[in-house]
């Protein structure tokens, strides 16, 4: 792949390099951090699509060129598992060689070659795994004790960081250690391919150190206190930083903060996704992975997932695999979609209607538009509250469903506001025997109510109804009426609750 092209073509850049965005997840756990391995999250912690293939996990990769991913747990023994990411199950098991149980354990792919750099933490060495067989093929020796790795497709160079200091260039392709970057205590590392610039970061005192790939010095220094792992969004020329209670940004060109994002807990593990211009990070103090927009610098969706400590996406088809309380777990991400466009409330009583909808992670919904008054939408979409009188009829507003995945779901949406019928017309009248009138009842609701009569009319009248919520008693009352009083029954019905009744009394003078 020629690095010069893609940089001269920047306009191409998100397709040729979207494949990259996942260097970061071997340093996404950092050396210095302890973390949890517990048991996985509850059922009810786990956001809707997520699979578990059930395997305990503390570093994670991806390859998303071939929707591959790749665990390792901390236990003595234990394989790096091969996970299919299209139905989250387990594929194979590749053994590292004299691996012993530590909690440095890092991995880093190459997508160009189809080939896995795992950690060798106690025996001063990185494995080599080709994708393509699932077998170790080289053990790199002399890696004092590697505590990140990752790798710039671009040049097929790989970096190892050393635990007493300094990180070990390899030749990717012949595997031979060509040099050493001087550098501190390293704990993550990642790379931006289409600059040959490696970031490596130190918790403490918490530095970045920024690399040359081609001469293989460090060219400036970013003073930052890192909390977790770093990632780098070669599309736009921006490093991100898991530092303090937020992510921050930095301009790859002027090594300069360009802006942050404040979570509600320290990140640890954070991955990119280019194609989307996306951040994810995982956050373990609050129990969530938590998606950035990288151009907006705002969050922009989250997945309730307990114990999240490492994230990795494959951008190929927006696929997230973490790590959370010492499991492994794969998240296919979908755009919201709205699968409703009605709903009815009825007036003076209390409703909580939820707005159906799809999409992972669960959208958060807004509204334009006049809602009923006494009604309100909360974030999660549910239509909550007891319409005030005289809000019966019917209300259109557009309903936004978003969650952070694009794109976001818009939909017309109808209120119907319904209301029980009731009469509005007088309860007595009083015809003249032998001349002609007419008496309209008159019946109020939503939906407009049809009004019914039982009872024994003067002779002379009758009763007629109408589709408008009215009725009408017409004709000439016969003399032989004269001087009685009649008393009917009325009734109007539109299926909200009870019907309405009312006695009529007529009086024929």
């Amino acid at each position: 792949m020629c690095l010069y092209c893609l940089m001269a073509f920047r306009a191409t850049i998100l397709i040729h390099l979207r494949r990259y965005f996942v260097l970061a997840a071997a340093a996404i756990a950092p050396a210095c951090l302890l973390l949890p391995t517990s048991t996985a999250s509850a059922a009810g912690d786990r956001p809707a699509g997520i699979i578990g293939p059930g395997v305990s996990a503390i570093a994670i990769a991806v390859n998303p060129d071939t929707d591959t991913g790749y665990s390792w747990a901390e236990k003595y023994g234990d394989p790096v598992n091969v996970i299919d990411l299209a139905t989250g199950t387990v594929t194979a098991s590749v053994t590292v060689p004299d691996a012993a149980e530590v909690l440095h354990q890092v991995l880093a792919v190459d997508p160009d070659t189809n080939t896995l750099y795992v950690s060798n933490y106690d025996n001063d060495s990185v494995v080599v795994i080709n994708g393509a067989t699932n077998t170790v093929t080289q053990t790199i020796t002399g890696i004092q004790s590697p505590t990140a790795i990752t790798v710039d497709p671009a040049t097929d160079m790989v970096y190892a960081a050393q635990r007493t200091g300094g990180i070990a260039v390899i030749n990717g392709v012949t595997g031979a250690v060509t040099g050493t970057v001087p550098a501190g205590e390293v704990t993550s590392m990642t790379v931006d391919p289409s600059t040959d610039t490696i970031y490596a970061g130190e918790s403490y005192p918490g530095t970045i150190e920024v690399i040359d790939g081609e001469t293989g010095t460090v060219t400036a220094r970013i003073a930052v206190p890192l909390t977790g792992g770093l990632a780098d969004n070669p599309a736009t020329d921006t490093l991100y930083a898991a530092s303090g209670p937020s992510v921050t940004a930095f301009s790859g060109s002027t090594n300069t903060a360009a802006g942050a994002v404040k979570l509600s807990a320290a990140p640890e593990g954070i991955a990119v996704n280019a194609a989307t211009d996306t951040v994810f990070s995982a956050d373990p103090g609050a129990g969530v992975l938590t998606l950035i927009s990288g151009s907006a610098d705002t969050v922009t969706g989250s997945l309730a997932l307990t114990g999240a400590t490492s994230v990795a996406v494959d951008p190929q088809t927006d696929t997230l695999l973490a790590v959370a309380g010492g499991e492994t777990y794969v998240v296919a991400l979908q755009p919201p979609a709205i699968t409703s466009t009605s709903v009815t409330f009825t007036v003076g009583q209390q409703q909580a209607v939820t707005i159906p909808a799809s999409g992972t992670p669960a959208p958060d919904f807004t509204e334009t538009g006049a809602l009923p008054a006494g009604l309100s939408l909360t974030s999660d979409g549910t239509l909550t509250g007891k319409p005030k009188p005289g809000t019966a009829r019917t209300y259109q507003i557009s309903v936004t469903a978003a969650n952070g995945v694009a794109p976001a779901a818009t939909r017309a949406f109808r209120i119907t506001v319904n209301q029980r019928p009731a009469f509005a017309s007088a309860r007595h009248v009083t015809f003249r025997a032998g001349a002609e009138h007419r008496f309209t009842i008159r019946a109020t609701g939503m939906p407009v109510p049809t009004v019914t009569e039982k009872g024994k009319l003067p002779r002379g009248l009758r009763f007629t109804a109408r589709k408008n919520g009215t009725a009408v008693i017409s004709g000439r009352a016969a003399r032989s009426a004269a001087g009685k009083t009649y008393t009917v029954m009325l009734s109007a019905s539109n299926n909200v609750g009870k019907p309405a009744t009312q006695r009529l009394i007529i009086k024929v003078s």
